[in-house]
């Protein structure tokens, strides 16, 4: 799959533009490996762990995977701007997702705004469980892009 890169000058054009990425699933390997990236490994276990089903992958797990998902599909082209995470609007977490289920990602670039000297972007992101009918995760996500112009507070 190839990223299509976004050059600052087209990033209102985007708008309705929907991509989707490459399916992936994760391992138990992957799991243990954000344990210990998020120190969850060092809490012990909230409730009784035997009431979740086997395997049962953290939500922030599969959002912290939103920004890569997102470059593998289409990114704003660093030649041209800075694209910043402004934050998200609503994160809701649908259908559990355990280690081995097959996801594709789906993002929808549903508007663009201006905020001087740059641009705020927002996309819905929809992570898709085979086999199932409801997704795992839907999530309303904001960037803010910014010029390589010398415009923008970053150099």
């Amino acid at each position: 799959m190839t990223c299509r890169l976004v050059p600052f000058s087209e990033i209102p054009s985007i708008v309705g533009t929907i991509v989707v990425g490459p399916p992936y699933s994760l391992t138990r390997e992957d799991v243990d490996r954000f344990a210990v990236a998020t120190w969850l490994d060092r809490v012990p276990p909230v409730g009784d762990p035997e009431h979740y089903p086997e395997g049962l992958v953290a939500g922030f797990h599969s959002l912290s995977l939103l920004d890569a998902l997102s470059l593998m599909t289409l990114a704003f082209d660093t030649a041209s701007c800075w694209a910043l995470n402004y934050g998200f609007d609503r994160v809701r977490f649908v259908e559990p997702l355990t280690v081995g289920e097959v996801v594709t990602p789906t993002f929808t670039f549903r508007e663009v705004r201006k905020k001087e000297p740059g641009y705020l972007v927002l996309r819905h992101c929809v992570l898709e469980i085979a086999g199932k009918d409801r997704p795992h995760l839907t999530a309303d996500w904001w960037d803010y892009v910014l010029p390589r112009d010398g415009s923008s507070p970053l150099r």
